[in-house]
Formats: structure tokens, C-alpha cells, sequence
């Protein structure tokens, strides 16, 4: 009877091992497929950032040209600031700076956004060169 059980915690060891074994070799495939999924993520990142570089240039001249409109709408609010505030010429201009600076804050907003978006495409690339680094 000792025998019959010595024989069964052996038999109960050796199909522990066995499973073991089979999960080991399975953690070690998977993990080796890893690579393909860096390549895929990374490829998807290079396209992302290559539209945001273009997408760069663009809103860098606007915003550019938008504050080399501030900068002439400021010379001219420091020109009327002497006149009279109920004159005619005062409000149309009063009007025009006005929708101006919903544009100019626009083109800030379009600016900040691309600008996020950029940020978190670089620190994406960051955090997947760390987590296939290991």
C-alpha cells in the first residue's frame, strides 16, 4: 500500500513537470512574437509623427503670420487709445480687433492642440522604446 502511493505522488510529480514544462515553452513563444507587435506599433508611430511634421510647418506660418497681425493690431490699439471711445471710427475699429483676437485665439488653440498631440507622439515613442528595451 506505501508502494502504491509512493507511486502515485511520482506519477502526480512527473505530470506537474511535464505542465510546467509546456507553460515555460509557451511564455517563451509568445514573448518572442513580442517583436513583431514593436514593429507594427513603431510603424504606426512613424506614420503619426510624419503627418504632425508636416502638419508642423503649416501651423508654424500661421501662427507666425497671426502674431505679425497681433503685433500690428497692437500698434494701432496704441494709436487710438488717445481718441475718443464712443467715436465712430473708434468701434469700427473696436469691432475688426475684436474678430481678430477670436482668430488670433483660434489659431493659439489649433497651435496648442497640434502641439499636444506631437508631445505624446515623442513620449509614445519613449515609452515603446523602453518597454521592447528590457
Amino acid at each position: 500500500m506505501g508502494k502504491q502511493t509512493l507511486d502515485g505522488i511520482k506519477k502526480l510529480m512527473c505530470m506537474f513537470t511535464l505542465v510546467f514544462f509546456v507553460m515555460s515553452l509557451t511564455v517563451a513563444s509568445v514573448s518572442a512574437g513580442s517583436n513583431d507587435t514593436y514593429k507594427v506599433e513603431k510603424a504606426k508611430l512613424d506614420t503619426e509623427k510624419a503627418k504632425l511634421e508636416k502638419e508642423k510647418i503649416l501651423i508654424l506660418k500661421e501662427k507666425a503670420q497671426c502674431e505679425k497681425e497681433k503685433q500690428m493690431w497692437e500698434a494701432q490699439k496704441k494709436k487710438l487709445s488717445t481718441k475718443n471711445k464712443t467715436d465712430k471710427e473708434y468701434q469700427n475699429w473696436l469691432k475688426n480687433y475684436n474678430n481678430f483676437l477670436t482668430k488670433y485665439n483660434k489659431c493659439l488653440n489649433k497651435y496648442k492642440t497640434w502641439e499636444t498631440k506631437y508631445n505624446n507622439c515623442l513620449k509614445n515613442y519613449k515609452v515603446l522604446e523602453q518597454k521592447y528595451k528590457k
